[in-house]
């Protein structure tokens, strides 16, 4: 009866020690990986990598349509009838000169409202201020 009693206790010792080595094998795991992401970021502050070179010549960038199209995806949308599905137009407020160039990608608004064309929000912004909801402008097709 005794010896049983010491193969249990054997087979729990040796069970703490392989949960202690699993436990101190994660812990080294951990320390390792936060090492290295330490070293990697002082490697690139050394090299620069973040920032580029202050005598470095300046990119010219191609004035060409789809740097244009990206452009004006970025100033906003409209809905209008009279102008031609998936075209561009500039959209000039009328009380202060200030102008917009809109992709109109809808059709709208309905005839009933008086209304000749919807601006999306963001670019009612840049011509008008949104509180006041209604402008008087003028609309121009833009060939692009």
């Amino acid at each position: 009866m005794k010896k049983n009693n010491f193969k249990l206790k054997k087979l729990e010792y040796a069970e703490i020690d392989e949960y202690r080595l699993k436990t101190f094998t994660r812990i080294i795991t951990i320390i390792v990986i936060i090492l290295v992401a330490i070293g990697f970021a002082f490697l690139s502050k050394i090299h620069g990598a973040t920032k580029a070179p202050i005598d470095s010549p300046k990119v010219e960038t191609v004035d060409n349509h789809f740097n244009q199209v990206d452009k004006i995806a970025k100033t906003g949308t409209a809905a209008s009838r009279d102008l031609v599905r998936y075209s561009y137009a500039r959209v000039t407020n009328k009380a202060n000169g200030k102008s917009v160039i809109i992709f109109v990608n809808d059709y709208g608004p309905e005839e009933w409202t008086g209304r000749e064309i919807d601006l999306s929000s963001h670019a009612f912004a840049e011509i008008s201020d949104l509180s006041l909801g209604l402008a008087e402008v003028e609309i121009e097709p833009l060939d692009i």
